[in-house]
């Protein structure tokens, strides 16, 4: 068996894989998980890329990233075409919320430091700030928390010179659930009502909503968890839940 050999990266070829990119976003709001993740990786099959199957390949291909991560720190500059780079880094993004809530911790952090390579190669922009803290989100997990409060710091830093209020707000809020995850209420607070005073700004009534939420618990000292009836029941998992 031969595989096919690559498409030749052509502007439609990218417009197809930015239409793709965009109906997984649009299934994703709807709840709807297994049609977001299916257009979502035809996006990325578009761009020449595709995610690794089953866990010893996932193993192997975190690692692989890790490497890039560490090489890059070493040899940082921009490497490839950005418009691609970025299509691609946004299309793992989006993947990586959908395997969140199918609980799939290990394609989540794959895909949360595949977009940091991704993105981290085209240079500054709105993709690398929201990667930097959902790697800070990852490495909270471990527990690093140096380690996490620097990618967080980068991810708010990148946010404010690009001057990117949704993606500054995105930063703040995971952010501020971090801090108060670990239990430094008062930080947590802080950029929790943070993104809350920009989500206003916005009009993004979702992202208020969810900063409203995580500032109130903060405040109280309280851990607080968000249910989505729409994603719990597109993951096919609990039907029950209006």
């Amino acid at each position: 068996f031969t595989p096919a050999p690559p498409l030749p990266r052509t502007p439609a070829l990218l417009r197809r894989a930015r239409w793709e990119r965009r109906i997984g976003q649009a299934y994703f709001g709807l709840g709807k998980l297994t049609e977001s993740r299916e257009h979502l990786q035809a996006a990325l099959g578009l761009l020449g890329l595709k995610m690794p199957v089953g866990n010893g390949r996932l193993l192997l291909s975190l690692v692989s990233q890790l490497v890039q991560l560490a090489w890059r720190r070493f040899l940082p500059g921009r490497t490839g075409s950005r418009e691609w780079l970025l299509e691609a880094a946004s299309a793992y993004e989006t993947l990586g919320h959908v395997h969140y809530y199918l609980n799939e911790s290990l394609t989540v952090i794959y895909i949360a430091f595949r977009t940091l390579n991704l993105a981290g190669k085209a240079g500054d922009s709105p993709q690398l700030a929201q990667a930097y803290a959902n790697v800070g989100v990852v490495l909270g997990l471990v527990p690093l928390h140096r380690t996490v409060e620097r990618y967080n710091r980068w991810a708010q830093d990148m946010a404010q010179e690009l001057g990117q209020l949704p993606v500054l707000t995105y930063v703040w809020l995971l952010s501020g659930v971090y801090e108060s995850g670990v239990g430094d209420w008062a930080q947590g607070q802080a950029a929790l009502e943070q993104a809350l005073a920009l989500a206003r700004q916005l009009g993004d009534r979702l992202r208020e909503g969810e900063a409203r939420v995580f500032a109130v618990a903060a405040a109280r000292g309280a851990a607080a968890t968000l249910l989505r009836p729409t994603l719990v029941y597109g993951a096919g998992r609990d039907a029950t839940l209006t």
